[in-house]
């Protein structure tokens, strides 16, 4: 966010929240925090994780993380509900920042 705010980009950022455990309440903080107020259209949290709002098994390793996302959705193991709700999701950014994609 603070590279893209420092470059002049506009942008949103979309990421769970993975209920605050750990040190992700010290992140999720961290990402509110540093929202630029003319560049940062919008901060959207998902909440928990991906994986639950998707309705899919968590991989085996966290770095497997986008691999297996993407071996659920072409393998069709996703809800159309579900992955509608993220796409809702991700085009509220989009509406945000005054863009119609």
């Amino acid at each position: 966010m603070n590279l893209l705010s420092g470059l002049g980009v506009v942008h949103a950022v979309l990421h769970d929240d993975d209920d605050n455990k750990d040190e992700h309440q010290e992140l999720n903080q961290l990402i509110s925090d540093s929202k630029n107020a003319e560049l940062t259209h919008s901060v959207v949290t998902i909440p928990k994780d991906l994986e639950n709002l998707l309705g899919v098994t968590a991989p085996g390793s966290l770095h497997r993380k986008p691999q297996h996302l993407l071996h659920c959705y072409t393998t069709n193991q996703i809800d159309n509900a579900k992955l509608n709700s993220f796409c809702d999701m991700v085009q509220s950014c989009f509406a945000a920042a005054g863009v119609n994609p």
